[in-house]
């Protein structure tokens, strides 16, 4: 009797077990391919980055463009003027951001009076700050990163910030991650 219950348990058991592993083993290999898809496509951009012709780094101004473009819609959200992009700003941005994903300087604002010093030789600035940021999002670096600015009181209170411009500079590291930095101005008008 015994053996009996144990076969007929044995039999429910046996299936649900082999359809689980089977479960499993299917959703481990869905989830290998897709951190494959994503190690691909980082390697197409870092190739793409070292076959530019004479060693000349690539622009993410698509990134730039879309971090001006969320960082506003969050600010007219909120009830606040959008912020004017300045290609100046961003070039000193851009070089920062390039400083931090090739390891010249931490990720940090290390030197921003320098940067700050930079933009002043255009601009009359009456107020700054900075946020940077980075993250190994290769589907929504931008978005990733301006929530990462939402959340952390200090750089969501520079977002919202009395500046009228601002400059972004985003760039690619060899490991994948995405570097940013955006500078907020603050200038007479």
């Amino acid at each position: 009797m015994l053996l009996s219950k144990m076969k007929v348990f044995a039999f429910q058991i046996f299936p649900i077990f082999i359809l689980s592993t089977l479960i499993l083993l299917f959703g481990c290999q869905a989830l290998q391919k897709a951190q494959m898809t994503r190690q691909e496509k980082i390697k197409k951009q870092i190739t793409q980055k070292i076959n530019k012709p004479n060693n000349i780094i690539p622009n993410y101004l698509w990134a730039e463009e879309e971090t001006h473009k969320l960082v506003n819609q969050y600010r007219v959200s909120l009830g606040l003027a959008p912020l004017i992009l300045k290609t100046t700003i961003s070039e000193v941005a851009r070089k920062h951001s390039g400083d931090m994903a090739t390891g010249i300087v931490p990720i940090g604002h290390k030197k921003f009076e320098e940067r700050i010093q930079q933009i002043r030789a255009t601009f009359s600035v009456i107020a700054s700050a900075e946020n940077v940021a980075w993250n190994f999002s290769a589907r929504e670096p931008c978005y990733t990163a301006l929530r990462g600015w939402i959340n952390s009181p200090g750089h969501q209170k520079n977002m919202v910030g009395n500046f009228n411009f601002t400059g972004i500079g985003v760039e690619l590291a060899n490991n994948g991650s995405y570097y940013f930095t955006q500078i907020f101005i603050q200038i007479p008008q």
